[in-house]
């Protein structure tokens, strides 16, 4: 795996980690919390995930006053199967890009898809996507299906992670520890202080 300069160097600089490299890792969390997360599914403990695990970000978004929601520019994981989004999810937290579109919480012409396992989302009254005029990664590679697939580098503020997740929040601390990790359940309590 090919170490890359963070945020803001320049393009020379910059190597992406490939989708195979981060499924590795991904593979063996899986292993290591195939039954927790399979329970945090089927079973959930959290109240606003009992009529669905990918309802649980959703669920704990409408408690935030729209005011506040409003300042964030977000991009959903919701595509594949438990494999697939965990792969998207490292791999964002390995590059700092996501492949596919942001959109705001709330207040915008459309909204992100915020039924999913994680929530990557900006840092308040910024966009997720570094600016045009930024020194930014953008490319293409393939994904572990074969598909071609654009990306764009992003500025993480915080990745909320959904049920399925909730697992392996520890170990995904200690991976990426400079990237802010929240459960759903933090939702509320984490946006109004924020």
């Amino acid at each position: 795996m090919e170490d890359f300069t963070p945020q803001h160097a320049t393009k020379l600089e910059k190597k992406i980690v490939l989708p195979e490299e981060t499924a590795k890792t991904a593979r063996t969390l899986l292993e290591k919390y195939a039954e927790d997360i399979r329970l945090a599914e089927a079973e959930p403990q959290d109240p606003e995930a009992r009529f669905g695990s990918e309802n649980a970000i959703r669920n704990y978004l409408r408690k935030v006053p729209t005011e506040i929601l409003s300042k964030y520019s977000v991009h959903g994981i919701t595509k594949g199967d438990t494999l697939d989004q965990l792969n998207a999810l490292l791999n964002v937290c390995e590059n700092s890009v996501i492949s596919g579109d942001t959109g705001k919480l709330t207040g915008a012409a459309y909204g992100a898809y915020t039924h999913g396992s994680a929530l990557v989302c900006s840092e308040p009254d910024k966009e997720l996507f570094l600016p045009r005029d930024a020194e930014r990664k953008t490319g293409t590679f393939r994904n572990l299906r074969g598909a071609e697939k654009e990306y764009s580098e992003v500025k993480i503020g915080l990745i909320i992670l959904g049920v399925k997740w909730y697992p392996i929040h520890k170990e995904l601390k200690k991976l990426f520890p400079e990237i802010n990790f929240i459960q759903a359940n933090q939702i509320p309590e984490y946006f109004i202080e924020h």
